[in-house]
Order: structure tokens, then C-alpha cells, then sequence
């Protein structure tokens, strides 16, 4: 009789075994309900994915405001996790995983760092333009486009704003020429031009997809103009300078943990700058044009 009471209290404690286990595992899901929520790597630096809302994520731990879950995997495709801020998801018990910390059992999980609210970036970029006043460039330069290059320093958000400062240079050669009554004459004297546009630049990334991001910026600033000649005279040099306004658009893909590129298109706007006879002639008096150029940006 003894026997089979203590055979009893052992199924029970069993049953209550089972029972616990299978709560908690019922216990340990949450549903998204923000759609394009990120789920973050360990560091905050990359994203592992980015979800809609409804999906349904298994927790498997958590560290602070964060979740640990599982990732949404395909066929045959190993298990791998990420983390998903509490706020961005809704659980569907009443007491899902909250020890922080906690993991699957066997294995071992680091805290990860709280994700930095901005980041610091420098960048190298360079590419090739079609001026607006593409006549006149063509009386001087020969050429209706040109080969910029220069490089800058970018802050950026995490929730996708970015600030930007840039420098770029462009120099070229061609000839004084003269424009009478319609027609434009080379007057064969060897000029050097230069032209240096700084500016600043506020945008936003209104896509964002793992390592890959879509922005657009506005900006505005000055380009500085230079032109030179050894065999004119000294008041014939040119040093001036002009408002510029510009607008980007740009895709970005983050190649490395620490390094990104991104493909640019940009156009801008330098009004009433040219004023010479040729530019008249030609009815041209706008600096600015039209650019397509590459970006590499270091930092995270």
C-alpha cells in the first residue's frame, strides 16, 4: 500500500514536470506588431532581419528592453537568433521569458552592448557630372561633363536620420575664348579651372533591408571657382564664389563590418553664376548639373 502511494506521488511530480515545461515553452513567443521591426546581431552594428508585422517570433532569452528570439529561418537553414526590442513586439501569454539573460540550456549568450543612438562615419567619393551649361563648358573646356572626387564626414541615427558635410573638387584646362554676335572664338590661351564645392546635407533612409538602405538628402553650401592663366593678365583671374543647392538620392550595401558603399545620383542648382559673354551668348548662366558618383564610407 505503501508502495503504491509513493509510485503515485512519483507520476504526479512527473505530470507536474510536463505540465511546467510545456508552460513554459508555450510561454516563450511573442508576435510583431510594428511592421519593418529590425532584428538586431549581437552589437547593434548589423541587421540580421527585418520582419513584418504578425510574424511570430520563439523567445529564447532576454537582456534589459531586448528579446532574444530565433530568427525566421528557410528550409533546411541552421537556427540562428537576434535581438528585437520589447516594445516592437506583444506576447502571447501572460509571462513570457523575462530572467534576463536566460538561454536555452548548454549554451552560453552575451550580453549585448545598448545600441548607440548615433554613429560617425567618414567617406571618399568621387564620380562624373554633365553640367547644365553644357554648351558653354563645351566652348571652354572642350567637354560638357567632368571628374569630381572629395570626401566628408557623416553622423547618422538609428532611426535613419543622417547629417552630412562634404568637400569635392573638380579641375580642369582648356582656352580662353571670345563669343561675338553668336559666334565663339579660341583665342588659344591655356586657362585652369577649379571648382570647390562644400556643403552640408540633412536626409533620411526611408528603406532599410539587412545591409542594404535606400536615402535621399537636401543640402546647400558654396562653390568656390577659380580659373587662371599664365599669359593673361592678373584682374582676367577669376576667384568667386556661389550659393549651391543639391539634392541626392542614394543606395546604400554595407560590405564589411566596418565599411559600406553606396551608388549616388545628385543634381544641383548654382544660379545666376555664369555672367561672361560666352555663357550670355549661350543663355547659360546655372553652375550646377547633374552627377552620378560612388561612396565609400569607414566606421559603423
Amino acid at each position: 500500500m505503501r508502495n503504491a502511494i509513493g509510485w503515485r506521488r512519483v507520476w504526479l511530480c512527473l505530470c507536474l514536470t510536463v505540465l511546467i515545461t510545456a508552460s513554459a515553452a508555450a510561454q516563450s513567443r511573442v508576435r510583431v506588431h510594428s511592421d519593418q521591426t529590425t532584428i538586431w546581431r549581437p552589437g547593434f552594428t548589423v541587421a540580421a532581419a527585418v520582419v513584418p508585422a504578425g510574424t511570430v517570433l520563439d523567445v529564447v532569452g532576454r537582456t534589459g528592453t531586448w528579446f532574444e528570439v530565433e530568427l525566421p529561418r528557410r528550409q533546411g537553414s541552421q537556427a540562428t537568433t537576434g535581438f528585437v526590442a520589447v516594445s516592437r513586439v506583444t506576447a502571447l501569454d501572460q509571462n513570457p521569458i523575462s530572467r534576463p539573460g536566460a538561454s536555452p540550456a548548454g549554451q552560453s549568450r552575451r550580453i549585448p552592448a545598448r545600441p548607440q543612438p548615433y554613429s560617425l562615419r567618414l567617406f571618399a567619393q568621387g564620380g562624373v557630372s554633365r553640367f547644365t551649361a553644357d554648351d558653354t563648358f563645351t566652348a571652354v573646356l572642350g567637354r560638357p561633363n567632368g571628374l569630381w572626387w572629395g570626401g566628408g564626414v557623416q553622423g547618422r541615427t538609428s532611426n535613419g536620420w543622417q547629417l552630412e558635410f562634404a568637400a569635392d573638387v573638380l579641375q580642369a584646362t582648356g582656352t580662353r575664348v571670345f563669343a561675338f554676335e553668336g559666334d565663339v572664338f579660341d583665342l588659344g590661351i591655356p586657362i585652369a579651372v577649379r571648382l570647390v564645392p562644400v556643403t552640408a546635407s540633412i536626409g533620411y533612409r526611408f528603406w532599410r533591408q539587412g545591409t542594404r538602405a535606400a536615402y535621399v538628402t537636401v543640402g546647400a553650401g558654396r562653390v568656390f571657382v577659380r580659373e587662371r592663366s599664365d599669359d593673361a593678365d592678373a584682374d582676367e583671374d577669376v576667384d568667386t564664389a556661389f550659393a549651391i543647392y543639391q539634392v541626392v538620392g542614394g543606395v546604400e550595401v554595407r560590405s564589411w563590418s566596418s565599411a559600406a558603399i553606396a551608388l549616388e545620383a545628385q543634381y544641383s542648382l548654382t544660379p545666376n553664376a555664369l555672367t561672361n559673354a560666352v555663357a550670355t551668348n549661350f543663355n547659360e548662366h546655372d553652375l550646377g548639373g547633374a552627377q552620378l558618383r560612388l561612396k565609400v564610407l569607414f566606421g559603423r
